[in-house]
């Protein structure tokens, strides 16, 4: 083998792996895990990614150049595809929370991912708020409390948190002064 045939080959090799590397470590976004854990988790699916890189490899390395630019199309369709639908199903799982605003809330659950409160469906069985609009304003209260009168609150930052995505057309029924208003009245 020359050193041509050899450099081909080498570059045909590295696209078989790292395209199929690379798109299954995407799959990690599923998880909805942040720090060391998504590191982890993100290596282990590119270690199978590159699984099996290498066994379409095996099997398309003595066919002709346009065998191989088909395979490795049709692969990399393949896995974008199955990727984006994998990660696009998991974000359509969730509803956004009344309380916090972020999409953390699983469909069939009783309450939020994120900022822990129940749902009004399920709060509304104890019958402790006589309406929706007085529990909805205690848990953003409760959420959003201020740590002293000089702290700046943004109800729509952190745009994502713990792996959550907030829902920019969210409104919070409460406002900063409400926020400051309530720190005050504390002892």
């Amino acid at each position: 083998m020359n050193k041509k045939t050899e450099s081909q080959e080498t570059w045909w090799m590295a696209i078989f792996i790292i395209v199929p590397a690379f798109l299954f470590a995407r799959l990690k976004e599923i998880f909805n895990v942040t720090g060391f854990n998504s590191i982890l988790i993100g290596a282990a699916l590119s270690l199978i990614g590159i699984a099996i890189g290498i066994l379409v490899w095996y099997v398309v390395r003595k066919k002709a150049t346009y065998h191989k630019i088909i395979v490795a199309v049709a692969m990399t369709a393949f896995l974008l595809i199955g990727v984006i639908g994998v990660i696009k199903a998991k974000v359509d799982d969730f509803e956004t929370c009344e309380v916090c605003g972020y999409k953390a809330v699983e469909k069939d659950m009783a309450g939020c991912n994120l900022c822990g409160t129940a749902l009004w469906e399920v709060e509304q069985q104890d019958s402790i708020y006589p309406s929706k609009l007085e529990w909805l304003r205690e848990e953003q209260l409760f959420f959003y409390t201020l740590d002293s009168l000089n702290q700046k609150i943004d109800f729509y930052q952190p745009t994502n948190e713990d792996g959550f995505e907030k829902d920019l057309s969210w409104k919070p029924i409460i406002t900063a002064q409400d926020l400051k208003n309530e720190l005050a009245q504390k002892p």
